[in-house]
């Protein structure tokens, strides 16, 4: 870790690695043998927002990216029993202020996508770098290394197990994510509505063909800037 002086450290940052029960997460659980698929990071004590690279409503899941979560769209309203690790990283208030600033600089950039053909082929190549494209793995790994926080090589193909072993001495809460659910306000939210049919199959066609153009420039050797973040 990264931390000159310790006496500075008086915020946290947290990283939860989750067993999410939909199919890609069980899917993704069953190919790799790992316990965990999933990867978010809060910045408050709360946990009551947090961020990744995900899907931004349930039945849609190409329709990806840059989002918010909360704790209840884990257990999507009907599963009680979800594997969750909490870890809770001790950072400066420069540390966190980097943090907190990269997550709205990428939030706003809306040339940021899901880094979705990088996760269908994990299991075979190990994960790739796409121009300004995120699995919440890599996601995660990148703002804490553009941060100063934690150094991790490869952004790109760590898995979520492997945050098991670079973070374990800041375990936090290990078990199931409904004893620390904490009753919500309102769970009649965008994550749980459905999108118009037109307009999901009109943003998955969108997705894969910026997806598929990124990946085409980066084959053919042209220069990006995605390794700002990877």
């Amino acid at each position: 870790m990264n931390i000159e002086n310790t006496k500075n450290i008086n915020k946290y940052i947290y990283v939860l690695l989750t067993s999410t029960p939909s199919k890609f997460g069980k899917i993704i659980r069953a190919v790799t043998h790992a316990e965990y698929n999933h990867v978010s990071m809060a910045t408050n004590d709360e946990l009551s927002d947090i961020c990744t690279f995900a899907r931004r409503k349930l039945k849609t899941p190409l329709n990806a990216g840059f989002t918010h979560e909360r704790l209840e769209y884990y257990t999507r309203n009907k599963y009680s029993n979800i594997g969750v690790i909490v870890y809770k990283i001790p950072v400066t208030e420069e540390q966190y202020k980097d943090v907190t600033e990269l997550l709205n600089e990428i939030e706003n950039d809306k040339e940021y996508m899901y880094n979705l053909f990088s996760a269908l082929t994990y299991p075979i190549i190990g994960g790739f770098r796409t121009y300004k494209a995120f699995t919440c793995v890599e996601f995660v790994a990148s703002v804490l290394n553009k941060a100063g926080v934690i150094t991790i090589d490869k952004a790109h193909k760590i898995t979520p197990e492997e945050y098991g072993n670079i973070l374990d001495d800041y375990k936090y809460y290990v078990g199931n994510l409904e004893d620390i659910l904490k009753e919500s306000e309102s769970i009649d939210n965008e994550f749980f509505a459905h999108d118009n049919i037109k307009e999901y199959m009109l943003i998955n066609t969108i997705t894969l063909a910026k997806l598929a153009k990124r990946l085409g420039s980066k084959i053919k050797g042209k220069v990006t800037h995605y390794e700002i973040y990877g």
